[in-house]
This record gives C-alpha cells, sequence and structure tokens, in this order.
C-alpha cells in the first residue's frame, strides 16, 4: 500500500502479509516473486525522490505485531535487483539484523517458548515484561560463536555449587549473571545443568547486561587495529548500534536454552539494585544462590559490583567472577574480600586461596563465599 505525500516527507510503506513458515516454525518473509515485484514498484515510484520506504512483514498465524526496518527507495531496489544480493538470500543480512533482501524485515521467533517452571524467571516475565517472553518475538540473527575468550569453566564451577553451596542451599533455584555478552557462559552452564542436575527445569538463569559493550570493547572493535583480540566485539548494525543482544538471543536459542535463560537488558548495579527492591517489595520470593560477575573490568567498579552483589546474595550462597589477571578486577576483588574479614575456606581440588576467603581456580575464574564462617562445606559434595 502506498501513500503519496509531498517532497521531502518521509512516510512511504510497504505492507506484506504472509503466513509462510521456514525451519524451526519461524516466520519467513514474502515469496520472492512477490518480493521483487514490489520492491521494483517501489524503486520505479520513488525513483529520483527523497523519501524512506519502510518495509514492514505483519506477521500471520503465530502472533506477534509488526517489524520494520527503514531503507531507502534506491538502497531497497538496489539489495532485490543486484544478482548477487538475489543469489545469497536473506543469511548474509540476518547477521547484521537488516531487511533482508527477500522483501520484508527481520525474522522473528514466533514458536511458543516451552519456558520450565523455574519460579524467578516466571514471576520477572509476569510482572517486569507485562506477561511476554523476551524470546516470544526476538529479532532472529545467525548464531555467532566467534568468540573466543568466554572463560567460564564447567569444572569449577561444579566444585563450587557441590562442595561449597549446595551443603548450604539443597536445590539451585536462581543463578544471576552480570555481564552476559554473547551467552558463552549461561549456555554452558545450561548445558551442565541439563546433564548433571535433576531439578534443572527449576532453575532461573537471569542474566543482567546493558548488550552496548564495556569501555574495552569500544575501544578495541576499531577494524584493523593492532590487538590480540581480533573480535567484532560491537557486532554494530547499519544503524551504527550495537548488536550484542540480537547475537546473544541468537546464540542461546541455538543451544535450546530459552527455556532456562531470562535476559533483562539493563546495566550491573541498576539490575542488582532492581532485584534487591523486588525482594524487599515481594514481587520476587528469593535471592540468587549464585552470581557471576563478568561485567566491570575498571577500577572500583568491581568493588562497587561486589558491594551490590553481597547484598543481593544468599547467606552462604556465592560471588563467582572472571578475569583475575586484570589488575582491575583483581585489585578491587581482593581489597572487597580483605574488607570483610572471612575465613579461610577449605580447598578440595587444586586451586588457591591468595587471601582468606577467596578461591582462586583455572582461566582466571574464582569464587568467594558470603560469611563462611556459618557454612557447611562438603569434600565430597555432589549434585
Amino acid at each position: 500500500q502506498f501513500s503519496t505525500l509531498p517532497d521531502g516527507e518521509e512516510v512511504k510503506m510497504v505492507t506484506v502479509v504472509t503466513n509462510q513458515r521456514g525451519a524451526g516454525g519461524r516466520q519467513r518473509s514474502a515469496p520472492r516473486g512477490l518480493a521483487l515485484a514490489l520492491s521494483s514498484l517501489a524503486f520505479g515510484y520513488f525513483v529520483g525522490r527523497t523519501q524512506t520506504i519502510v518495509p514492514q512483514i505483519q506477521l500471520g498465524e503465530g502472533g506477534g505485531g509488526p517489524s520494520s526496518l527503514p531503507l531507502k527507495a534506491e538502497a531497497a531496489a538496489e539489495k532485490v535487483l543486484d544478482p548477487q544480493a538475489q543469489a545469497s538470500g536473506p543469511a548474509g543480512l540476518e547477521k547484521s539484523g537488516d531487511v533482508t533482501a527477500t522483501g520484508g524485515g527481520p525474522e522473528k521467533f514466533t514458536t511458543p517458548i516451552n519456558r520450565t517452571e523455574a519460579r524467578i524467571n516466571q514471576q520477572l516475565i509476569d510482572d517486569i515484561f507485562r506477561g511476554v517472553d523476551p524470546f516470544a518475538q526476538s529479532v532472529v540473527v545467525e548464531p555467532d560463536w566467534s568468540y573466543p575468550h568466554t572463560n567460564w569453566r564447567p569444572d569449577f564451577f561444579e566444585s563450587l555449587w557441590t562442595q561449597y553451596v549446595r551443603p548450604n542451599h539443597g536445590a539451585l533455584d536462581f543463578y544471576l549473571e552480570v555481564g552476559s555478552f554473547k551467552g558463552g557462559s549461561i549456555t554452558r552452564l545450561a548445558d551442565l545443568l541439563k546433564k548433571k542436575c535433576r531439578n534443572w527445569k527449576n532453575v532461573s538463569l537471569v542474566c543482567m547486561d546493558p548488550f552496548t559493550g564495556d569501555v574495552n570493547m569500544w575501544d578495541w572493535n576499531h577494524q584493523g587495529g593492532s590487538t590480540e583480540y581480533r573480535h567484532n566485539f560491537l557486532d554494530t548494525g547499519p544503524d551504527g548500534r550495537p548488536r550484542i543482544f540480537e547475537r546473544f538471543m541468537a546464540n542461546v536459542a541455538d543451544k535450546g536454552h530459552q527455556d532456562m535463560v531470562l535476559p533483562v537488558v539493563v546495566g550491573g548495579l541498576v539490575g542488582m539494585k532492581l532485584i534487591d527492591r523486588f525482594h524487599q517489595s515481594g514481587r520476587i520470593d528469593r535471592l540468587p544462590s549464585v552470581i557471576y560477575l563478568d561485567s566491570a573490568h575498571e577500577k572500583d567498579e568491581t568493588f562497587l559490583e561486589l558491594e551490590q552483589a553481597w547484598k543481593i546474595l544468599r547467606e552462604c550462597g556465592a560471588i563467582l567472577g572472571d578475569d583475575w589477571s586484570w589488575d582491575a578486577v583483581r585489585e578491587d576483588a581482593m581489597r572487597f574480600v580483605m574488607s570483610r574479614d572471612p575465613p579461610s575456606l577449605p580447598i578440595y581440588d587444586k586451586y588457591k586461596q591468595p587471601t582468606p576467603g577467596l578461591i582462586l581456580g583455572p582461566n582466571g575464574q574464582w569464587f568467594i563465599i558470603k560469611n563462611g564462617k556459618s557454612c557447611k562445606f562438603d569434600a565430597n559434595g555432589t549434585w
């Protein structure tokens, strides 16, 4: 449908209604022939003008509202009429979440999300998300597992949980991750829980991250820079906005963990204060047993996050951290632990205790136990 407005105004819309479904039950764009015809029409009608065409998919059965992205008429036609774009199809463009060459906006998950009965996940979905699961309408992009620096170790977590935390808490029900990036660590945990934890369906895995990158990611993201990391950290799309969140969602879905993982797009300090407020007001009925802190990497920032994490951590719960080799992280963690004057913890594996109350493991992973004097530990702990 086209509406004609005076030159200089920017409201032009193409609406494509389709009930087609692709692999995995995902909503697909319009048939190629129809898309080509519409795009050619758009190009012929608007050539030489400055208005914007907004391709829009109106989702059919399976639900969900429309999704749209603006695209200049010339650019739209170029994408469709270019033989290489036609040959490659939407896959390449999906990497950036851009409008697909076959016409229409980015795909969305439209199949029902089979959530487990995990209590905190459901309480948060019903409350802050007003009953709509974030995965139910997330934009579909391709998963990306190219990030090489995920340090989270299943064996280290298993030792932490079975020997230090489970003897006090029994079953794991609420795990909070602060700093999730593209989902490497939380998907490893979900893999582990589904393999070894009998009550995994009761575990809420809540991930808090603004998904906009920290100062280091912005610094290292320049093309051709002399950095050892060599990774597209920000994954920016055509609008210049980081698409870390879209990639996180795709990676979690790729591993099939939408049933356990709940993303909350918020900074670490704000998110942890929100958990505190919700618990005090009764909007959630429990606090986390384990908090994985992999967010701030600047001096004093880690200390502030440790203080807030400590407030919302259950007694005898654990703060699990990463990047011990980073001076800012290591110094803030040491300063925080020494300010609490905790007792020494028993060491059951080949780990180290650089200061009483802090266990240092492989790959720069470390943890501390809240109020260890009153906690029970078990060298033979099991799931």
